[in-house]
């Protein structure tokens, strides 16, 4: 147990210091609760954790960083213990992403009540990240100074927009680790079998409430541009309108997976996968529309209904 604890808790920390594998932080843990090293799993969690609340105290980290590292490894456990008991692929990620995102809010609420300058710090990040964006694409020549000017010119209220938008953002966010952790513990526990209950994650299927989510988020927005013009309806439809898009993004990326599947061949996946990535902000409306499409049609019924029978 030693051994997987250490093993799993370095690469927990690489993870995180990485940058660019940020999302797969929660895989070293929850891979050990898929193969049923619970144990081993716990202890990791309380190595890593006490380990950079330690290095915070002499000074090394900050605090965010502990807490940014403390909401990764709530994913690792919620998704754990939802598959220790054997939850439902749909309710173990949906578990897994609006507990942290919901205490996470939580505690950012709380301590803005308090005056901690949350959200001074968040907006002076922001800041950052845009004067950073901005020069590195001068820098790359991709966009023109008429662009550039455009975006200095209104960066307070892109600044703006940006933090209205941060609860779906960061829900987004945690979808993305969520989905990235599943699949690839799922693959790396191929052999021990734990996620083999899962089955076939493309058959999934939402259920009908985004829909209705879609609609009444569309009729506030609307009413507030016509009647209301109230910037907490406009901003509260807008991320109402940006989560069910979302939701239609992964049922849409679920039908392609099932017909992908279907056609059993390695070479064809990859090059569709490699177009959606590549063409993403285009294909990306289209796989909206078919997520949303396959509410009504369920373009995987017939088919299904074929194997079951």
């Amino acid at each position: 147990m030693i051994k997987h604890v250490l093993i799993a808790a370095v690469i927990t920390a690489l993870l995180f210091g990485s940058g660019v594998l940020l999302f797969a932080v929660p895989v070293p843990i929850f891979f050990l609760f898929s193969i049923s090293e619970r144990k081993a799993a716990w202890v990791t969690t309380g190595l890593v954790f006490g380990s950079f609340l330690a290095a915070h105290y002499f000074g090394l980290i900050g605090l965010p960083d502990v807490a940014y590292l403390g909401y990764f490894l709530c994913v690792s456990v919620i998704l754990g213990a939802g598959v220790l008991k054997r939850l439902s692929l749909l309710k173990l990620a949906s578990m897994a992403i609006v507990l942290p995102w919901f205490a996470a809010w939580a505690l950012f609420l709380i301590l803005h009540w308090f005056n901690a300058g949350l959200l001074g710090s968040v907006n002076n990040y922001l800041q950052l990240t845009l004067d950073q964006t901005l020069q590195m694409q001068e820098t790359m020549s991709a966009l023109n100074a008429t662009q550039i000017n455009y975006v200095k010119e209104n960066a307070g209220e892109i600044i703006n927009f940006a933090l209205w938008m941060m609860p779906v953002a960061t829900l987004l966010f945690g979808a993305l680790v969520v989905s990235v952790t599943l699949l690839l513990t799922r693959a790396f526990a191929k052999k021990a079998g734990g996620l083999r209950y899962f089955k076939n994650i493309s058959e999934q299927k939402f259920p009908f409430w985004p829909v209705w989510l879609t609609i009444i988020s569309g009729m506030a927005y609307f009413a507030n541009i016509y009647s209301i013009q109230n910037q907490y309806v406009k901003f509260a439809a807008l991320n109402g309108i940006v989560a069910a898009a979302g939701i239609y993004f992964v049922q849409g990326c679920f039908v392609i997976g099932y017909w992908l599947k279907e056609k059993k061949s390695p070479f064809l996946r990859l090059v569709v996968y490699g177009l959606i990535v590549a063409f993403l902000q285009v294909v990306g409306i289209g796989i909206i529309a078919l997520g949303l499409s396959d509410q009504w049609i369920d373009f995987r019924k017939k088919r299904l209904s074929q194997t079951t029978i």
